[in-house]
């Protein structure tokens, strides 16, 4: 495949993506920009969840998720929903 013809799909693939790095990356941001790609800085990644609702409670998918899930996307139209791993919390047991 020509460079051109790959560089152009890397393009078309990442319009509208996100690739982020919490570290600064200046050498790479400067080597995408002579690739003729336009890397822009961001304040915050848009998969960064924080939600201001004091009300926001985590909750594992257990026997009642799947109800409570498909009643809030019919009442809301949309939902945010985050997959996580589960982890045992500091001193406690799983």
């Amino acid at each position: 495949m020509p460079i051109a013809v790959g560089l152009e799909l890397v393009r078309s693939m990442l319009r509208d993506n996100y690739i982020g790095s919490n570290q600064p990356c200046e050498t790479a941001l400067a080597r995408t920009r002579t690739l003729g790609l336009f890397p822009e800085r961001v304040d915050a990644s848009p998969y960064d969840f924080a939600p201001d609702d004091p009300a926001y409670v985590e909750r594992p998918a257990d026997a009642d998720f799947g109800g409570r899930l498909h009643w809030t996307v019919r009442a809301h139209r949309a939902v945010f929903l985050e997959e996580v791993f589960a982890a045992t919390p500091p001193g406690g047991t799983a």
